[in-house]
């Protein structure tokens, strides 16, 4: 999070929309995102925890990361 206030503060922009533009744009990651909303909209893979050595579905994993898809 503090990164995330230091990068709005230097670029003047919001983060989701500074990584948007000057990360994901340039690299063409057009199925990478920073909202897991729009991530949904596009695909998102359910996330899985290990019990005793075995997956189980995760839906509501706490995470803070950027979302991402193979083909970007």
């Amino acid at each position: 999070m503090i990164l995330g206030l230091i990068v709005e503060v230097a670029s003047g922009e919001p983060y989701a929309g500074y990584i948007q533009n000057h990360i994901f744009e340039p690299l063409r990651m057009g199925h990478s995102y920073t909202s897991k909303a729009v991530a949904k909209q596009d695909g998102l893979a359910m996330g899985h925890r290990h019990w005793f050595g075995y997956p189980f579905p995760a839906p509501n994993l706490r995470v803070r990361v950027v979302h991402s898809q193979p083909a970007s």
